[in-house]
């Protein structure tokens, strides 16, 4: 039906690609560089659609330390670390952010030299450094880039979430938790402070870092004992884990709402169809708190992931719909709405209406759900997506992809999901249609992150509050 429609199936790109939620190789705890991702289009093509409020509210709502740039608590670890080690040589200013810099590319170094450098951002240019030799004062050439963005790190990413889990006051600096947790990562590889092991601190390490010595070339640092500084493979020592444990308890005790989800995880099969079923996971989740909620513990948390499969059906079907006609109206040509499978207004109507009582529930002014209910057939919800779009776009002074009569910018969406989506749908009914949708299109909601924190306070099976 299609082909006849327009003459030909839209292409799909070859590299399938969504910036709404982590691959399945994100749930290997990183180490960045840099707190931004670099994205193929510029800054208008970032939420055509205005979803990222909404949403922020309803995942803060659930786990607000949590942002899609904080992966691992090893880098709250060496941001308060780091902190207190630059306080302590008295930087502030220029010299503050440079010295953050400058202790960021000895940690990059330690993760490389361990063999371990997965997630690290700026690996081509930490790579291209001297694995003999390697100073401060070699580093800082710029022949290597690694100060071109200063202001830009670990701290750029975890400063803000250190404040909410209380590591960090709002001025930058360490609160009593914070201290501890700055002490027990600097002694990660002795045990403990005061246990003598023969191997260094960190700011051991550092302040011959910061004398513009050769660090790495010490014997003592094995790879191995490299290794075990890392992000990805470095462990704990138990004085860690029980700042951490404590840290957990307070967020508990802040939002009790979100209880369950650190004292009662799903099982390992459950937390893999987060990430490759989203469809079938959040009614299983539902399942799993349900059948614990007798005493009514988890009646609240039960209501806010309803919010969430409610906002994550019906933003997965809009972006479907608006990407499909943005991309089909730019290679086919032509401004009349033609509906990739013939459930999908009813699909997006009945998500509209759902999305509606979570947004009233959450008490979100937030109109796109009410107005999308409202339409009478395909043709009404594209104008009201696109009308939607352009006000969005305009509000923040950005160029609208498209308008009801023309498309607007080309190339804004290289690496959507729908074409090949649009022809896997052909001989789908509805509820395979919402499956692929909602597959192709997830949301970050950090129940990842969660896992990742209780593995590493070691208390998979759930944190005893």
């Amino acid at each position: 039906m299609r082909r006849a429609l327009f003459g030909h199936t839209l292409k799909p790109h070859s590299r399938r690609h969504s910036n709404l939620a982590p691959d399945l190789d994100a749930h290997v705890p990183s180490m960045f560089l840099t707190p931004y991702t670099v994205l193929p289009s510029g800054l208008d093509s970032l939420d055509p659609l205005g979803f990222l409020r909404p949403y922020t509210a309803l995942s803060d709502a659930l786990l607000p330390q949590f942002t899609t740039l904080t992966a691992s608590p090893a880098c709250h670890g060496f941001l308060c670390w780091a902190v207190g080690f630059l306080r302590q040589r008295r930087a502030s200013g220029r010299d503050f952010t440079r010295g953050m810099r400058d202790l960021e590319i000895l940690w990059g170094a330690l993760c490389i030299k361990g063999s371990r450098p997965e997630g690290v951002l700026n690996i081509v240019r930490l790579s291209r450094l001297p694995r003999t030799g390697l100073t401060l004062k070699v580093a800082r050439r710029e022949t290597y880039g690694l100060y071109l963005r200063p202001g830009y790190g670990v701290r750029g990413h975890y400063a803000g979430p250190s404040v909410i889990w209380g590591f960090l006051s709002a001025d930058q600096r360490l609160t009593d938790a914070g201290k501890a947790l700055a002490d027990a990562w600097d002694f990660r590889l002795t045990a403990g402070k005061g246990r003598s092991s023969g191997l260094p601190t960190f700011t051991l390490l550092a302040e011959r870092w910061m004398d513009n010595l050769p660090v790495l070339d010490d014997p003592a640092l094995s790879e191995d004992v490299c290794r075990r500084w890392s992000v990805s493979a470095g462990e704990p020592n138990n004085n860690e884990r029980q700042v951490w444990k404590r840290a957990v308890s307070r967020a508990i005790d802040a939002w009790p709402a979100g209880e369950g989800l650190w004292t009662s995880p799903p099982s390992d099969e459950l937390k893999k169809m987060y990430f490759s079923d989203r469809f079938h996971f959040f009614p299983a989740l539902l399942q799993h708190y349900d059948e614990q909620n007798a005493s009514g513990r988890f009646d609240e948390l039960l209501r806010r992931l309803d919010r969430c499969l409610a906002f994550e059906q019906f933003a997965a079907l809009t972006q479907f719909a608006f990407e499909w006609e943005y991309l089909r109206r730019e290679r086919a040509g032509g401004n009349a709405p033609v509906s990739p499978h013939p459930d999908l207004f009813s699909e997006l109507r009945l998500s509209a209406e759902d999305a509606a009582k979570a947004v009233r529930a959450a008490g979100l002014d937030w109109n796109m759900p009410e107005r999308l209910r409202a339409c009478k057939n395909y043709t009404q919800q594209v104008s009201a997506i696109i009308a939607m779009h352009v006000e969005h776009q305009k509000r923040k002074l950005a160029q609208p992809f498209l308008d009801e009569h023309d498309v607007l910018l080309a190339d804004r969406l290289p690496n959507s999901p729908a074409p090949r989506l649009a022809d896997d749908l052909a001989d789908a009914d509805h509820v395979a249609l919402r499956s692929r949708v909602m597959n192709a299109y997830p949301r970050t909601w950090f129940f990842n992150n969660v896992w990742r924190w209780l593995d590493y306070l070691g208390e998979s099976r759930g944190h005893i509050h």
